[in-house]
């Protein structure tokens, strides 16, 4: 996709000139200032000499935050995480091999529903296929991890840049997921003057755009492909009298209060399953999605255990597919029994994995299941549909009461084996990850977020949640990859600002060690967290464990030899603390108490540590 230049800009100048660096210079303006208009306010960026247009443009307009980050990789995943917040955030990096590493990220972007914005500096059209230096085919290159890719030629001029921008969040927005904007900036890049728009002139507040943000399932409109808003009657009488509600981990954005309002009325009469990174559901009498309201009696954590092989009449899942063996087996045993399956995502799509029939699943948008919850934005004080009341009102409570006891019963069962390892283990031997993992989430403040990282951890967080129970928890489950974790939580903990927790195995820190690098400009404290293991757990499950002990360590565990603390000593504003006995675990709430304060005095106060627990590898079974 083009967006064609202004023909008089482009007739009046010609490449190479100090004219055209001018209204190069003032494209970017317009783009810059479009971003904020909006409500895009960060930017992050990577160093380089092809995107200086853009950089001298994100300098200079106010309103706008850069954060600079060496490598494009974890600068494109940071992006990734303040774009989780609800605001979509931007990514910008120079031309040639730079602009590969923002693939990852964009696809975890995109099968996750999160807006953002991938700015790349290209060669003008005139150098391309060419064979000059630093110059690779950028036009489309993200392919079909992108919603959308403009390719701008000539960007000149003040109007035609904020245009562009506009539309790029535009499109963002509506399709949910990553938008490429490749610019061909051409030299000289550095205009007449940085603070003066000196060719082709428009002033802003002649262009007409209305702001959209915060964004909400209300506020996006996308079209439900599922039950309509009129349909409410045929979605009671599909879900039936005994339903369960599926809360796989968030697709979208992850503060959604409407949504999280609504899941919550459900949540309240429902039997709900949740899995790690879920949305958070509150306390039904609360207007606010404060994680402190989060009203835990609501949720049946009975992921540690397989649920119970109950018939319901249907399944409610909300957002991504589960992951946890249990749950996931679960869902497999209900496509096979044929019990009917209601989608509910972002715009009502069916994307299942399980094979259910055609005729026994259904799709419904998150924005159709809220306004029949909540009402629709202008009509705050209605009540619930007629058909939506009374179906709630008609739900089997003994239904309810029996999911509710057996997750007490799982619940009480996990706790009695905590108790009886902590009286029997040796205490100067190496925690199991199962118990690592519980003294973790029962440390942090339920007012910190704890993002976790992939392979193995969140399923071992999912199975110790009956008994920690920490309410606020995020996972980056699009792709599930373990790359780009630790840079995806600075960028989370910059966008709620807000210190975090990130929780992670020893492999999933090495792969994204250079997001230590930004340790010294994080404006709120970063934990991470690491569960040193020694290598990829996850696959001890695997056949192959049972039958070559030496091929599943050469190719799937693959321990690394690496000194954490020496590691974590190697950067600025890095600290480092280890625990290597199990006695440890105790002083946990007290380091990370110290470690979470977020202000000396009335200064807001960064920094990264490192707390390397040491491990033994195994978990509850």
């Amino acid at each position: 996709m083009s967006l064609t230049p202004n023909t008089s800009t482009v007739q009046a100048v010609v490449p190479e000139t100090q004219r055209w660096a001018d209204a190069q210079f003032d494209w970017c303006r317009g783009f810059a200032e479009s971003l904020v208009r909006i409500g895009l306010t960060h930017v992050v960026v990577s160093p380089g000499s092809r995107s200086t247009p853009m950089v001298l443009a994100l300098e200079k307009t106010p309103g706008l935050q850069t954060t600079v980050v060496l490598d494009e990789r974890s600068a494109a995943f940071m992006a990734l995480g303040l774009s989780k917040n609800g605001t979509p955030a931007a990514f910008l990096c120079t031309s040639g091999t730079a602009t590969a590493h923002a693939y990852a990220p964009m696809w975890e972007a995109i099968e996750s529903r999160i807006p953002m914005i991938v700015l790349t500096a290209d060669r003008p059209p005139r150098l391309r296929g060419k064979g000059a230096s630093q110059t690779i085919d950028q036009v489309g290159m993200f392919g079909s991890a992108s919603v959308a890719s403009f390719d701008i030629t000539q960007p000149l001029g003040f109007d035609k840049g904020f245009e562009a921008g506009r539309e790029a969040h535009r499109v963002s927005v509506e399709k949910q997921g990553p938008v490429h904007v490749n610019m061909g900036f051409d030299k000289p890049f550095e205009p007449t003057s940085w603070t003066s728009r000196v060719h082709d002139f428009v002033d802003s507040s002649g262009l007409s755009i209305e702001p959209t943000i915060p964004i909400n399932v209300l506020s996006l409109g996308a079209p439900s492909q599922g039950f309509q808003v009129h349909e409410s009657k045929s979605f009671t009488s599909f879900a039936g009298v005994r339903p369960v509600l599926v809360l796989g981990p968030v697709q979208g954005f992850h503060e959604d209060e409407l949504l999280s309002q609504a899941l919550s009325t459900l949540a309240s009469q429902i039997p709900t399953l949740c899995e790690t990174g879920a949305r958070q559901v509150i306390s039904v009498s609360s207007s606010s999605v404060n994680p402190s309201t989060v009203n835990q009696s609501s949720v049946m954590y009975g992921c540690s255990a397989k649920p119970p092989r109950w018939s319901p009449s249907s399944i409610l899942w909300c957002d991504r597919s589960p992951y946890s063996p249990a749950l996931l087996a679960w869902m497999e045993w209900c496509q096979v029994q044929g019990i009917r399956l209601i989608q509910c995502s972002w715009n009502g799509e069916i994307r299942e994995p399980f094979g259910f029939d055609a005729e026994s699943i259904k799709g419904v948008s998150f924005a159709t299941l809220t306004s029949w919850i909540l009402g629709h934005e202008e009509e705050q004080e209605k009540t619930l549909p007629t058909s939506l009341h009374a179906w709630l009102e008609s739900l089997d409570t003994d239904w309810y009461h029996q999911w509710e006891a057996e997750n007490y019963t799982v619940t009480s069962a996990l706790s009695q084996r905590l108790e009886a390892h902590a009286l029997e283990a040796d205490a100067s031997g190496l925690p199991m990850d199962s118990e690592a993992i519980h003294h973790v989430l029962e440390a942090v403040p339920h007012d910190i977020p704890v993002m976790v990282g992939n392979s193995m951890i969140p399923r071992d967080v999912t199975a110790m949640q009956p008994a920690s129970k920490h309410p606020w928890v995020i996972a980056q489950r699009g792709v599930a990859g373990i790359d780009g974790n630790l840079s995806t939580a600075m960028g989370l903990s910059l966008g709620l600002h807000n210190p975090l927790v990130c929780l992670v195995g020893d492999l999933t820190m090495l792969h994204d060690m250079t997001a230590l690098l930004s340790a010294r400009i994080t404006s709120y404290p970063l934990v991470i967290v690491v569960i040193n293991n020694g290598g990829g757990k996850i696959f001890d499950n695997l056949p192959i464990a049972q039958q070559d002990a030496d091929v599943l360590k050469t190719y799937f565990t693959t321990p690394q030899s690496v000194s954490l603390e020496a590691f974590a000593h190697a950067f600025d504003a890095v600290e480092y603390v280890g625990i290597r006995e199990r006695s440890e675990l105790a002083s946990l709430p007290a380091t990370l108490s110290r470690l979470l304060t977020s202000t000396q005095g009335d200064a807001n106060v960064g920094g990264v540590t490192v707390v390397d627990i040491q491990t033994d590898g195994t978990r509850y079974t």
